[in-house]
C-alpha cells in the first residue's frame, strides 16, 4: 500500500515538474528576457549645499521580462535609473539603483551593476581678494610714474566642492598700460590662480566675473611732453601743392629745471625744411629747437614729410577728330560730327604737357555694313589721365560703297582739207582742245572733230 502511494506521489511530482517545465517553455516564449543596455543613472534628492566629489557610474544595463508585443515598442528612454541622496551628508556611499518598470508587463529581474559608489562633498563659499598684474610695466615713457592700481570691486566671492574652493589662492586681473601717458582705467576679466599659479578652470564658480581696473599715471615734476611744430619755407613747383605734413615722432620728452618746462608753450619748432621747387615729397631729418637749460630725451632730432602731389584738375577739355579704324573695303564713313569734345581729370602737368597724339577717338567699324549707325567712340589717353566725359556721347556713321567711275571719251579734233589747201592742227593734250589753221588759198576748208587723236599727229 506504501509503495502504491510512493509510486503514485513520484508519478504526480514528475507530472508537476513537467507540467512547470512546460509552462516554463511557453512562458519563455510568451514572455522572452531580454537586456537593456545604457541606461543612465540619475542622481535624485541630494540635498542642498552638497556637491558630488568624484563621476559616479553613467549608466546600467537592465535585465527585464516582457511579452514580445511590448517589447517591440519598448525603447532604451522609456527605462529610468536612479540613486536617491535624500538626507545624505558628505562622505562615500554604496547605493542601490532604482529602475522602475515602465509597464506593468515589463519585469525587472536585475541591473547591472547592482550599486553605484557615491561620494559626496560640501559646497562652501570665500572671498578672494583681486590682485593686479601690470604685464607691460616696464613699456612706461620716459618721466613717468605707476601708482598703485585700484580695482572695483576689491574681490569675489567664490563657490563650489570644499576641495577645489581651498585650492584657490588667489584671482588676478591682468592689465596692460600700452605706453600711456595718463591714467589708465579699464573693465578687465578676473582668473583664479591656486599657489602655484596656475589657473584654476570652472570647478568652482566665482563672481564677478569682470572688474574696473583703475592705474593712475602721472609725469614726473621737470619733465613734460610736447608736439612738435614743423616749419617749412619755400614753394613747391608750378603746379603742385602740398598736400601732407607729417613728422616722427610727433611728440617729444623734454625735461629740465622745472621753471624752464614750465616756460616752453606746449610745442617745440623744427628747423625749417626746404621745399622751394619741389615736385615730389620732401623727407628730412631735421634739428628741433629748444630753449636753453632744456633737453630733450632721446634724439634731439625727427624726421619730417611734406607730402608734395600735382595739382588736380577735373573738365580739362581736348578736341579731336575721330579716327576711324575696320572700314571693310569698297566703303566709304561719313562722320556727324566731325570733332568730339573729351573732358580730362588728372594732375594739371600732365594735362599741360598732352600732345595731339596723347588723346586719340577711335571709331572701330569693324563688320559694319553700309547703313547708318550710332556708335560711342573709344578714347585712349596716358596713363594717370582719367575720362570724365565726351560730348556727344555717340557719333552718327554712314557707311556707303565707294561707286565705280565711268570711263569719258577724249575728243581730238582732226581736218578735213579740200584740194590746194594746207592745214596745220596742232592738239594740245588739256580739258581743252586748241587747234590752229592756216589757209593759203581763199577756199572754204571744213573742220571735223574725230575722236581720239594722238598728240603731235599732223593732217594734211
Amino acid at each position: 500500500m506504501v509503495r502504491r502511494w510512493l509510486v503514485e506521489a513520484g508519478t504526480a511530482v514528475l507530472s508537476l515538474l513537467l507540467a512547470l517545465i512546460v509552462w516554463a517553455v511557453a512562458e519563455q516564449e510568451n514572455n522572452p528576457i531580454f537586456v537593456v543596455r545604457g541606461v543612465p543613472v540619475n542622481l535624485q534628492g541630494m540635498e542642498k549645499g552638497m556637491a558630488l566629489r568624484s563621476p559616479a557610474v553613467a549608466s546600467v544595463d537592465v535585465r527585464i521580462r516582457a511579452p514580445e508585443n511590448i517589447w517591440e515598442s519598448l525603447r532604451t528612454d522609456d527605462f529610468a535609473a536612479f540613486v536617491d541622496l535624500t538626507g545624505l551628508g558628505a562622505g562615500r556611499y554604496g547605493l542601490p539603483v532604482h529602475v522602475p518598470s515602465p509597464q506593468p508587463e515589463v519585469q525587472i529581474l536585475s541591473v547591472n551593476p547592482a550599486t553605484i559608489v557615491v561620494e559626496l562633498e560640501a559646497i562652501v563659499q570665500k572671498r578672494v581678494p583681486v590682485r593686479v598684474e601690470v604685464m607691460d610695466s616696464l613699456s612706461l615713457p620716459f618721466g613717468y610714474e605707476m601708482h598703485d592700481p585700484v580695482v572695483t570691486p576689491p574681490e569675489v566671492l567664490v563657490s563650489g566642492p570644499s576641495r577645489h574652493v581651498e585650492s584657490v589662492a588667489s584671482a588676478v586681473a591682468e592689465v596692460y598700460l600700452r605706453a600711456a601717458r595718463s591714467t589708465v582705467e579699464r573693465r578687465l576679466p578676473v582668473s583664479l590662480r591656486d599657489k602655484d599659479g596656475q589657473t584654476i578652470g570652472n570647478v568652482v564658480q566665482w563672481t564677478p566675473r569682470m572688474v574696473t581696473v583703475t592705474v593712475p599715471i602721472e609725469q614726473r615734476p621737470g619733465y613734460r611732453d610736447v608736439r612738435v611744430r614743423v616749419r617749412w619755407e619755400g614753394q613747391p613747383a608750378k603746379g603742385y601743392n602740398i598736400t601732407e605734413v607729417a613728422v616722427e615722432p610727433s611728440i617729444v620728452t623734454i625735461y629740465g629745471s622745472p621753471a624752464a618746462i614750465e616756460a616752453v608753450p606746449g610745442y617745440v619748432d623744427t628747423v625749417p625744411v626746404n621745399i622751394e621747387g619741389a615736385d615730389s615729397d620732401v623727407v628730412e631729418r631735421v634739428a628741433l629747437i629748444v630753449p636753453e637749460n632744456v633737453s630733450v630725451f632721446g634724439s634731439p632730432s625727427v624726421v619730417v614729410s611734406v607730402g608734395i602731389t600735382p595739382i588736380e584738375i577735373h573738365g580739362w577739355l581736348v578736341r579731336r577728330m575721330p579716327v576711324v579704324q575696320g572700314l571693310g573695303d569698297g566703303l566709304q564713313a561719313e562722320i556727324s560730327p566731325l570733332v568730339v569734345d573729351v573732358f580730362l581729370a588728372g594732375p594739371l602737368p600732365r594735362l599741360e604737357t598732352l600732345g595731339p597724339g596723347d588723346v586719340q577717338v577711335v571709331l572701330d567699324l569693324t563688320g559694319l555694313e553700309p547703313d547708318t549707325h550710332i556708335l560711342e567712340p573709344t578714347v585712349i589717353v596716358p596713363e594717370g589721365i582719367r575720362i570724365e566725359t565726351l560730348v556727344p556721347q555717340s557719333v552718327e556713321v554712314k557707311i556707303t560703297r565707294i561707286p565705280t567711275p565711268t570711263p569719258t571719251p577724249t575728243v581730238t579734233p582732226t581736218a578735213t582739207v579740200r584740194a590746194a589747201l594746207m592745214v596745220t592742227v596742232t592738239p594740245i593734250v588739256s580739258p581743252t582742245v586748241a587747234v590752229t589753221v592756216t589757209i593759203t588759198p581763199t577756199t572754204p576748208v571744213t573742220v571735223t572733230p574725230t575722236p581720239t587723236m594722238s598728240a603731235g599727229t599732223q593732217g594734211e
